[in-house]
């Protein structure tokens, strides 16, 4: 016999239905809970960065293309020293080239 078709004490067989209702209720109503709280720190943020904004902090548009600027300069910097790293490799073949011929 199953759990739904046991009698349980003079409780109408709906009821069970209805637990589990209200469990798929108070589940949803967590996970509501938990995405409000996310939506509303997120808000908070968002009211910040707009207070320093207006605040005159940092033009965001002149950060960004400061930013671009260094990625740029940092992506030359890197193959430059892919380059010397290259050379440095090369010269340390030679030199070993020369000491095995001695």
């Amino acid at each position: 016999m199953s759990s739904a078709a046991r009698p349980r004490g003079g409780v109408p067989p709906e009821w069970d239905s209805l637990e589990q209702a209200v469990r798929r209720l108070l589940a949803d109503h967590l996970a509501a809970r938990r995405r409000a709280a996310v939506a509303e720190r997120k808000v908070r943020e968002l009211e910040a960065a707009l207070a320093q904004l207006r605040g005159g902090g940092p033009d965001p548009l002149a950060l960004r293309r400061r930013v671009e600027q260094l990625e740029s300069e940092n992506r030359a910097l890197q193959q430059r020293l892919d380059d010397g790293a290259e050379r440095v490799r090369r010269l340390l073949a030679r030199t070993h080239f020369l000491a095995e011929d001695r």
